[in-house]
């Protein structure tokens, strides 16, 4: 598509409710949505009628059923709008404690591989929901709605509850799913994740991953570069970062214990591996975080 694009940008700042992170904003588009994007998640339900989803890398047609995840950062557009409806569940991007989730294939799938296809001048199609499982999400929706919109206390404990619940009913459903041949790479990538997540811990080689994925070493190195555009040990080690920094910031414990924690057999290796995804040592970045007694 060649056409320099205007991009809109919004903040979610401006969209929360007494500063709660998480809204259900519904869209009755009759013209073109132009392109835009947000500092915030929105996950996307199409309700009703069709659009062609529109990014500066590709387009996809879009209709009642079809369910995706924008990420912070991503410019979007709809154009070839008829009768189109949809609802967004918009939130933080550090909103979700998915953790356990996370352990899921069908969430690996779902909401961290699938935002990642979209490719230069390619198409992808977007997950569809049957008929009855739309109708469970639009319900339990307008559940999240109301309770989004009382006023009494408790109120966002119980919205972030019925919040994750659908994130969980979205990932079960997945993962039933019987996967359609195209996605079949996607969803076995997913199960490669989930196992590392479950696994981050233990001293994973690539030959065990690969045993594991039940694929030769050189066609786990090509899944993982297709979906994820990373080798696999960088994406075990990413893992295995994002736990090692909660341990940082939570505990007192020192570096070397942090790291063997975390799957590293070698402390230096770990530091290493520390400063080249978040640019500081693991002691720095414990030390610019802000103390208990100080926040």
């Amino acid at each position: 598509m060649e056409e320099e694009w205007t991009i809109q940008s919004l903040r979610g700042d401006n969209l929360w409710k007494g500063g709660f992170p998480l809204r259900v904003v519904r869209y009755d588009h009759r013209r073109n949505r132009r392109m835009h994007q947000h500092d915030f998640f929105e996950l996307v339900l199409v309700t009703s009628g069709h659009s062609r989803h529109v990014t500066p890398n590709g387009s996809c047609e879009i209709s009642a059923g079809d369910i995706f995840l924008i990420r912070p950062g991503t410019a979007h557009a709809y154009e070839a709008v008829s009768d189109f409806s949809l609802v967004n569940l918009i939130y933080a991007p550090n909103l979700l404690p998915l953790c356990d989730l996370a352990k899921s294939p069908g969430y690996q799938a779902l909401f961290v591989l699938e935002p990642e296809q979209w490719l230069p001048g390619g198409e992808f199609r977007h997950l569809r929901l049957d008929r009855e499982t739309l109708h469970r999400a639009e319900i339990e929706i307008e559940r999240l709605d109301g309770t989004l919109a009382e006023n009494q206390p408790g109120h966002q404990f119980r919205a972030l509850a019925i919040f994750m619940g659908i994130v969980g009913m979205l990932t079960d459903y997945f993962t039933e799913l019987a996967v359609p041949s195209e996605r079949q790479e996607l969803f076995r990538l997913g199960l490669v994740l989930s196992y590392l997540e479950k696994n981050y811990s233990l001293p994973l080689t690539l030959p065990e991953i690969a045993r594991h994925a039940a694929v030769s070493e050189v066609t786990l190195y090509r899944l993982f570069r297709k979906g994820t555009g990373d080798s696999p040990i960088n994406c075990l080690n990413r893992i295995r970062l994002r736990h090692a920094r909660a341990l940082l910031l939570n505990t007192r414990l020192p570096v070397s214990e942090i790291a063997a924690a975390t799957g590293f057999t070698d402390s230096n290796y770990f530091s290493r591996c520390f400063r080249k995804f978040t640019g500081l040592s693991p002691r720095e970045f414990r030390e610019r975080q802000p103390r208990p007694e100080e926040s």
